[in-house]
């Protein structure tokens, strides 16, 4: 994996293509077509552009900061207000992903007393995960705990649940299908 381009959020898509089969040229192929940021091909030309927190000169080319974006962003009801300004779900906080994408919103002393619904099992990186999710062959809490013999040995299974030797819980319906579950 090689890192071509760090932008800024929001990305809401990329689409990669292999310069070797494509055919036809365009204004953006060489030298990022002469703009600092972003260059976007259009029929005949190109045109630049920036990230969110810039203003293109009146160049065309060149990008530079925003002064606008200095002012204090003021969050909606239900948003938290991360280090770098953006504002994101409140409910995403302390969820065990960097969401803020500065790891404002998962800093330590901010999460440290953070609990999950009672349906949710809390992992050590705070990230709330279902409970059923738990031994289940899949890790769900990115260091395997949730699979651990020590979480699995003393988890029981719900009333819809078959308890296995191992400790995973399978559904119920899933006995004697002759798979090895």
């Amino acid at each position: 994996v090689t890192l071509l381009r760090h932008e800024r959020p929001p990305l809401f898509g990329l689409q990669i293509y292999d310069p070797r089969k494509q055919q036809g040229d365009n204004m953006c192929r060489v030298n990022n077509g002469g703009c600092s940021t972003l260059c976007l091909a259009i029929p005949g030309g190109r045109v630049c552009a920036c990230a969110d927190n810039q203003l293109l000169d009146e160049n065309g080319t060149t990008c530079t900061f925003n002064p606008g974006e200095a002012l204090p962003r003021i969050c909606k009801a239900g948003e938290f207000r991360c280090k770098n300004r953006h504002c994101i779900q409140a409910r995403w906080k302390c969820d065990g992903d960097d969401d803020c994408l500065d790891g404002s919103d998962e800093d330590s002393v901010n999460c440290f007393n953070h609990s999950c619904p009672d349906d949710q099992f809390k992992c050590q990186n705070n990230r709330c995960i279902p409970k059923r999710w738990l031994c289940d062959g899949a890790n769900d809490c990115g260091s395997n705990e949730d699979e651990s013999n020590q979480t699995c040995a003393a988890r029981t299974c719900q009333v819809d649940q078959f308890s296995c030797g191992n400790g995973r819980c399978i559904p119920r319906a899933w006995l004697c299908d002759r798979e090895d579950e």
